[in-house]
């Protein structure tokens, strides 16, 4: 009867404690609520895409309520492979700013990247059929793709492969004047101007100054490309 007794005394001492152990560990830790809330805000932004994977303890963090108001996010410092720094405002009902914090934090994110459907040579311009947009692991798109808006009509620098993601540093504004080739070049001097023609010695893009020799004199000038086979001078 005590031994039973004393077994009855053990499991009233043990049970409330094994009970509140397996609450706590049911409970989501107020930086997991927090990582669940941003990434369901975060969910709203279009480019790039990004989910949180861990937060990364750096001091008391705000009300969650917060994350219900008008909030912006600043994304500019989204490093994949590292520790990004999240920028968080706060906005009243009338757009006037409340609170700025950061978080740090680690992310996967997502980015929208033009990629190669054939093989592209050097010289080729880019048209529109050649690529296709598509979201990839911000981790495997390179150090620096191209924006689209800056890609359509420009110059391949270097081949690039089929099913590729065009970078920077592969593409370059199209070539309106080739070396060798005839320009029309516009001399500007005081509101006065006067054509002549002139070939071209070097290969330019918009805007770009190449030398132009003159036929007649056998001169050089130098000129600043303005369109195709077109040039200006300005005196």
């Amino acid at each position: 009867m005590r031994k039973s007794f004393k077994i009855f005394i053990v499991l009233i001492a043990v049970i409330p404690m094994w009970l509140t152990l397996v609450a706590m560990a049911e409970t989501p830790s107020t930086s997991e609520k927090w990582r669940s809330a941003l990434n369901a805000r975060l969910l709203e932004i279009s480019d790039p895409r990004v989910q949180i994977t861990e937060l990364i303890s750096g001091g008391e963090l705000p009300d969650l309520k917060t994350l219900s108001e008008n909030i912006q996010f600043d994304l500019t410092q989204i490093n994949p492979r590292g520790i990004s720094r999240i920028g968080v405002t706060v906005l009243d009902e009338k757009g006037r700013l409340k609170s700025r914090f950061s978080l740090r934090a680690r992310v996967y994110a997502e980015l929208q990247v033009p990629v190669s459907l054939r093989p592209l040579r050097a010289g080729e311009i880019v048209q529109r059929e050649d690529i296709e947009m598509r979201w990839m692991d911000a981790v495997q798109v390179g150090s620096s793709p191209i924006n689209p808006n800056q890609l359509f009509g420009a110059q391949i620098r270097s081949f690039i492969p089929a099913e590729s993601v065009i970078q920077v540093a592969q593409v370059q504004p199209p070539q309106l004047v080739r070396r060798g080739e005839r320009v029309k070049v516009m001399v500007v001097s005081d509101g006065l101007s006067v054509s002549t023609i002139g070939i071209a010695q070097e290969a330019g893009v918009l805007g770009q100054n190449i030398r132009i020799l003159n036929p007649d004199s056998r001169r050089e000038m130098f000129a600043t490309v303005t369109g195709s086979q077109m040039a200006e001078v300005r005196i």
